[in-house]
């Protein structure tokens, strides 16, 4: 036993050297490539205006609008930096002063790092018509108001780099297999060097060196327990050290100094102990991987839904597996665990083992006391898994409590009311894109570009402005848009999903029942009973396991087929279709963590553009064959994105539920370029508008709104299950949240009116029985 702990016990340590050389070097071995145009310069605005960044979208014969840059008036040169997936074509423009006349100064014009003559700038702009004058390499222009764009390909077109998806893909593969033989090639070195030095010899000589080995490794194995909850290569803890310490400290102290007290007692002790300590230590893990990847919590509760299916969810989960083993903290957890090990079993002398116990038996009781400590001021982010499965103990309100005397609603109370509808009768195709939210496009406001092509979708066709979502997952989204109600969790989720009070306004049995046939569409394959969940009329339901899908390789998520796979077979079907109007929803995983897609398997910007690439791809297959000629596909997300970007449920944002803003865009074929910004909705009302346009009529509740003629807004209710008893309210500018406490339910704040409160509490408490 000695001898093989040795030896692992060498390997271990190899590993951890290794590991923290490749991580120190491995940036500058094998740099990381982006694969994108980099475009950069100085601008500065001499009065008001906006600079329009345009580029050539692959499938789109027009220019679309890659960025919007507000620059305030200001004589001072600003840093100006755009880039472009090289799967798009490098055709690139810029248009300076579209609304009024505009002063500029542009200097540094570089790209990919290379500059550009200031002498072919000069004389591009004069031939525009710009007025310029060159001082010291800066360009002085003045500009008369008629539209014109500045082409940068045009004018630098040896300087752009252009690849097929296929050739990025490959190139993105072989960089990722170059940084696993140099990771493999730097353990074997570090393995012989230690050997060479007789490291082993040492440490099996020396009892005492062994100790303050086993010592430094039982401290290293803390410190990084610390910063379990982190996952994105240790990122900024932005201050919450104390909360880190508090909520985590403990829980890591206590496995190991239970080990350490029963140290000396007998074998059968030791085992128990050790797998006592050991599988406490794996349930911080599980929830650490589930953190890291999934942006949710390990609740003790969900792991039925799991055990019914062990191997299959094992085999579907491998990716995120082995994508939580790739990454750094993932990586030293698993080293963690063999340090923990190797300390327990190594056969060494502690010097002072009573002043060890003696300590080892305080540390228990302290970590003991505060394993469960936890108040209203904490962020739920930070607690531990243990503190997560206990709801009452962090907060006032407990999700898990039942209703006794609660005035709930009857489904009369409810009071549908029927409405004309338009009778359209044309095909639909709704496509819930995995993860896609505002901070994937600057539709929103924001900055990012990672969507092109959804941008340039969303300026020619109906883009609603104000939609959001009612949930954090994808069943949720399905759920709400079927029956029309927000997903507001009880103490059995399962049984939310298939209440059939739920369905008795079922979107899909609606078109069924109005003579559509009814389809759904996902690239994965079945997965953890999801097809249950789908206990509407389908008919037809089709997944990677179809027929047409034998010979497409599945890289995916879930086993899954490429968004573009599932796409060629939904063109290849409408092609096909009887002449009876098809209803279609569709889900897409390309997005989904841990990102694997043909354009490079684990990151989420590269994911979100093979996304768009597909999305606009898809767009115009349709178009190919005429399908909006009696058509419409609405766009949108199922909820934000997921991946711990912003998980900390307390940061100070204007608006909580403005986290939950999607994109909503309406395509049908014809050049409306409109934004539809009159009423706020959530997927709860999606149903309604589509009845409304398609059927001959349509029904809904006084918490639904037709957002295409009501100037009423959604009472829009969000329930996150990371916060699984609060639930957010958004009514028009007024946002509050509810308290889930039972008999106790309640209003944390005052933004609405006591008659408000009552009709929505009421509503609640329905959804919950």
């Amino acid at each position: 036993m000695r001898r093989f702990s040795n030896i692992f016990g060498v390997f271990a340590i190899s590993l951890l050297v290794a590991s923290i050389v490749y991580y120190l070097s491995i940036d500058k071995l094998v740099p990381k490539v982006s694969y994108k145009n980099f475009i950069q310069f100085d601008l500065a605005y001499l009065n008001y205006d906006d600079v329009l960044a345009y580029h050539q979208l692959p499938y789109v014969s027009e220019y679309a609008q890659i960025t919007k840059l507000d620059i305030s008036k200001s004589d001072e040169l600003r840093t100006i930096n755009i880039e472009i997936p090289f799967q798009y074509e490098p055709f690139f423009k810029l248009s300076f002063g579209e609304s009024s006349q505009v002063d500029f100064k542009l200097a540094n014009l570089k790209i990919n790092n290379e500059f550009v003559p200031i002498e072919k700038i000069s004389d591009a702009l004069t031939e525009l018509g710009y007025k310029v004058d060159n001082k010291n390499g800066i360009l002085y222009v003045n500009y008369a108001p008629t539209y014109a764009f500045f082409d940068l390909y045009k004018l630098a077109k040896e300087k752009f780099v252009f690849m097929s998806q296929e050739e990025v893909a490959k190139l993105i593969n072989d960089d990722d297999n170059l940084r696993r033989c140099v990771f493999i090639f730097i353990v074997v070195i570090t393995l012989l060097v230690i050997r060479l030095l007789n490291f082993a010899k040492i440490i099996y000589q020396s009892n005492t060196f062994t100790y303050n080995l086993y010592l430094f490794l039982y401290i290293l194995l803390l410190l990084f327990s610390i910063l379990l909850v982190y996952y994105n290569e240790l990122r900024n803890c932005k201050g919450n050290v104390l909360f880190l310490l508090k909520n985590y400290v403990p829980i890591i102290l206590f496995p190991l100094t239970l080990c350490l007290f029963f140290y000396n007692f007998n074998k059968i002790v030791r085992i128990f102990v050790f797998a006592f300590s050991l599988f406490f230590i794996f349930i911080i893990g599980v929830d650490h991987f589930i953190q890291s990847l999934l942006d949710t919590r390990f609740l003790f509760d969900s792991v039925g839904a799991f055990t019914g299916n062990l191997l299959g969810a094992i085999k579907e989960g491998i990716p995120f597996i082995i994508k939580y083993i790739e990454s750094y903290c993932g990586f030293y957890f698993i080293l963690s665990i063999i340090f923990f090990t190797l300390f327990y079993w190594t056969e060494f002398k502690l010097e002072f083992v009573h002043i060890v116990k003696i300590f080892s038996f305080l540390c228990l009781i302290l970590s003991v006391c505060l394993m469960f400590v936890g108040n209203t001021g904490d962020k739920f982010v930070f607690f531990n898994t243990f503190q997560v499965n206990s709801y009452g103990l962090y907060t006032s309100g407990d999700n898990k409590r039942e209703y006794n005397s609660y005035k709930v609603y009857d489904m009369p109370d409810l009071e549908y009311m029927s409405y004309k509808g338009l009778n359209l009768r044309k095909n639909i195709i709704v496509l819930l894109v995995e993860s896609l939210s505002c901070e994937n496009t600057f539709l929103c406001g924001n900055k990012k570009n990672s969507m092109l092509g959804l941008n340039h979708l969303a300026n020619k066709n109906v883009f609603f402005s104000s939609y959001y979502s009612n949930n954090v997952n994808t069943n949720g989204a399905l759920f709400t848009i079927t029956t029309g109600f927000p997903l507001i969790v009880g103490p059995n989720i399962q049984n939310t999903f298939t209440n059939r009070l739920f369905y008795q306004k079922d979107l899909i049995n609606k078109f069924h029942e109005n003579g559509y046939l009814t389809f759904y569409y996902s690239p994965a394959s079945v997965v953890l009973e999801k097809e249950q969940l789908l206990i509407s009329k389908y008919d037809y339901i089709n997944d990677a396991n179809d027929e047409y899908y034998k010979n497409i390789v599945k890289p995916g998520v879930f086993n899954s087929v490429s968004d573009g796979d599932m796409f060629d077979k939904i063109v290849y079907d409408l092609k096909n279709k009887k002449e009876r109007p098809v209803f279609i929803m569709l889900t897409t995983l390309s997005t989904h963590t841990p990102y694997m897609t043909p354009w490079g398997n684990n990151n989420s910007e590269r994911a979100f553009e093979y996304s768009d690439f597909t999305i606009n791809k898809f767009i115009n297959d349709l178009n190919d064959i005429h399908y909006f000629d009696d058509g419409i596909v609405l766009i949108t997300g199922d909820h934000r994105e997921w991946g711990n970007k912003d998980a900390d449920i307390s940061k100070q944002v204007k608006s909580r539920i403005s986290r939950e803003h999607l994109p909503l865009i309406m395509i049908d074929g014809q050049n409306h370029n409109v934004v539809w910004n009159r009423v706020s909705f959530s997927h709860s009302s999606l149903g309604v508008m589509l009845e409304y346009l398609m059927l001959p009529s349509y029904e809904k509740n006084k918490f639904q709104v037709n957002p295409l003629i009501e100037s009423k807004n959604e009472t829009i209710l969000y329930h996150n299950l990371n916060n699984a008893n609060r639930v957010i309210v958004k009514f028009g500018e007024k946002e509050d949240e509810i308290l889930l406490d039972g008999d106790q339910t309640r209003f944390i704040g005052e933004q609405f009116s006591d008659m408000e409160q009552q009709s929505i509490l009421g509503y609640i408490s329905w959804l919950k029985r």
